[in-house]
């Protein structure tokens, strides 16, 4: 069973911002939800410090540990959040579900709390792009539109997909897609090598529009 490890969200209090008294109506501004599966390795810390500028307090993320002892393996302590405004929840999942994440995403992705606009998914040996998150912002205006970004791959600088027009197998990963949070549970992880492929390319048939962005979010270490 998965022991959730803090009773309540970890989160700090929100900034009052101004809204222009010229302001009809409230801009509408998407929040997402990253879900990161990790086996406890200590490039974890990376992840998470690529994302405390760029999540605000309307944001989450869960990171899922999978196994025991894999929160002690990554060294990881409350410190690691020290800076971060958005919402935190740390889960071990015991026993572990292994299949690079893909399980992990399966089972949680349909019980996230709390609920945004988007969800999204990493891994912990990678990194967000500074400044993506305001950009996504910016294009991510449809809450039932399958949003895919593209990440970098550093040794090779080879970007995936290489292409903006459809979703095919090897030309995908995981943390492509800003998936919309009510859909998210509508297709399943394949429990395979390309099973991300497998993921979007059903859950294409749930969306109303799929959008490509010629966008960089994420690096590939």
């Amino acid at each position: 069973m998965a022991i959730s490890l803090m009773s309540s969200w970890i989160s700090v209090p929100k900034r009052k911002k101004q809204i222009p008294p010229t302001s009809t109506f409230e801009k509408f501004i998407p929040t997402f939800h990253i879900l990161i599966a990790t086996s406890g390795r200590p490039c974890l810390f990376n992840m998470l410090h690529s994302l405390k500028d760029e999540l605000t307090s309307n944001d989450a993320i869960t990171i899922v540990f999978d196994g025991e002892g894999a929160i002690q393996r990554s060294t990881f302590s409350d410190d690691w959040l020290k800076g971060h405004q958005s919402n935190i929840k740390i889960i071990e999942q015991t026993p572990n579900l292994g299949y690079w994440g893909h399980a992990i995403r399966n089972k949680y992705q349909g019980i996230l709390e709390p609920k945004t606009t988007f969800i999204m998914n990493a891994d912990d040996d990678d990194i967000y792009v500074s400044g993506s998150f305001q950009k996504l912002r910016q294009l991510c205006i449809n809450k039932n539109t399958l949003y895919i970004a593209k990440f970098l791959v550093k040794h090779n600088n080879v970007q995936v997909p290489s292409q903006l027009i459809h979703i095919i197998q090897d030309d995908i990963g995981t943390p492509c897609g800003i998936i919309p949070f009510e859909l998210a549970n509508k297709s399943n992880w394949e429990y395979k090598y390309g099973g991300d492929f497998d993921y979007y390319n059903k859950l294409k048939e749930y969306v109303s529009d799929i959008t490509f962005l010629n966008t960089i979010i994420y690096i590939v270490d």
